[in-house]
């Protein structure tokens, strides 16, 4: 399997305008520009460091006859970790400068909004932090619906 070549970016030009990847048509990514999003009041703005190829991108690439391109900006990048620019003004458990790894919907973007419930903190220790795998499992969590204090099988 032949991989496509890495584009290297430079941050974005100002803090009104950022960059994002966009699935044009199977197997072919364009760059777009837009403006940053504002955080609702439950929501996030992460400046986004990384974003993991989850399997389920895998048929969105492929081009399978379901899926419409293009896709958002941006899309299907969900498994994500960055730094916590803004937060929206009901936001508790996090301030801006928290790094944290989470599930989103346009994690292959220079910046993402997130809500709250779909965040978890990474540790300051581990730097720089991959936080991919941490999403898989919040992912699982969130759909099995568990609660603190459930016993899980693993």
């Amino acid at each position: 399997m032949r991989s496509a070549p890495v584009a290297k970016l430079t941050p974005a030009v100002s803090r009104e305008r950022m960059r994002a990847a966009v699935l044009v048509e199977p197997r072919q990514f364009e760059l777009c520009a837009l403006s940053v999003p504002e955080p609702s009041a439950t929501e996030v703005l992460v400046r986004v460091e990384g974003c993991g190829i989850c399997a389920s991108n895998l048929p969105i690439f492929e081009g399978k006859p379901w899926f419409t391109y293009p896709l958002e900006p941006g899309a299907p990048g969900h498994e994500a970790w960055g730094i916590i620019e803004r937060t929206g003004e009901n936001v508790r458990e996090y301030v801006a400068g928290d790094r944290v790894g989470m599930l989103s919907l346009h994690g292959f973007a220079e910046f993402d909004l997130v809500d709250e419930s779909a965040l978890v903190r990474l540790p300051a220790s581990e730097q720089p932090f991959p936080a991919e795998p941490l999403g898989c499992a919040l992912n699982i969590f969130n759909r099995a619906a568990v609660q603190r204090n459930d016993t899980v099988a693993i």
